[in-house]
């Protein structure tokens, strides 16, 4: 799923276009420039010369070509770049933003908070989902080894999600009442199986924990994330997305495997 999105579904609209030979006096009139911290591209002739934020407008008197940026070549992006790619590129750069580049032309910028707009929130959480599956369909092959290998506190509070999920407890004289038990375990839990029951000896304990930990953190965080609104909710710090993204994967690999 996370390959289906597309830096292009994630981008944040530019502001209003302003000319490089125009007064700062002038570009303040705009309202649209007014309203929101975007960037707007500096035209001349047609054609992006640069480009400029509110914040860099300086004195009335002077011209916008004065005052921007120039566009460098490492700082577009194909619109059809895959938002996993887009996440490496944040962490191998230490670039504030890109621009985004439909055919020849720049349709708007992608800042590291655009990446936890509702698409890519959907592909971290399809992500922890299937960390989640591939963990219970392992447990599930010795239901009764692994419904022991919890505490039972644990069992209690998975019987009593069965019991208010299904609208009846457990029924105790089922052959084998764990495996449908195993499917309310919580998300931590399941990595608590995996882990007292040593079946992925080349992960150590602590690693699974951790990353299990993450991942149900990262989950209730796309999950309960109520605004659709750029930036309104980084979930992950720049500097660790590219690294969950990694170890879940590698993690859900090794899970299939077994």
């Amino acid at each position: 799923m996370s390959n289906l999105v597309r830096v292009r579904d994630l981008q944040a609209p530019l502001g209003p276009p302003l000319q490089a030979d125009q007064l700062v006096a002038i570009a303040f009139e705009d309202e649209e420039l007014m309203k929101g911290d975007r960037i707007s591209l500096v035209m001349r002739d047609g054609e992006a010369v640069g480009w400029i934020g509110l914040d860099m407008l300086g004195e009335g008197n002077s011209l916008v070509s004065e005052q921007m940026d120039p566009i460098q070549p490492g700082s577009v992006l194909s619109g059809d770049t895959p938002a996993l790619e887009a996440v490496r590129l944040f962490t191998e750069t230490a670039r504030h933003f890109f621009f985004v580049l439909d055919h020849n032309r720049i349709t708007g910028t992608l800042h590291y908070g655009d990446l936890f707009g509702l698409p890519f929130r959907l592909c971290l959480l399809a992500l922890t989902f299937h960390l989640e599956g591939t963990a219970l369909e392992l447990a599930v092959r010795s239901p009764g080894e692994s419904w022991q290998a919890l505490s039972e506190g644990r069992k209690q509070k998975a019987t009593d999600i069965y019991t208010s999920r299904y609208g009846r407890p457990p029924k105790t004289e089922e052959q084998e009442p764990w495996r449908g038990l195993l499917g309310c375990t919580s998300f931590t839990d399941k990595g608590t199986i995996l882990r007292k029951r040593g079946l992925l000896r080349g992960i150590s304990g602590e690693q699974l924990e951790s990353t299990f930990a993450r991942a149900e953190r990262v989950r209730n965080s796309c999950a309960h994330t109520g605004s659709d609104d750029a930036g309104s909710a980084i979930v992950v710090e720049r500097t660790m997305l590219r690294d969950f993204i990694d170890d879940m994967e590698a993690l859900i690999k090794e899970l299939e495997t077994k």
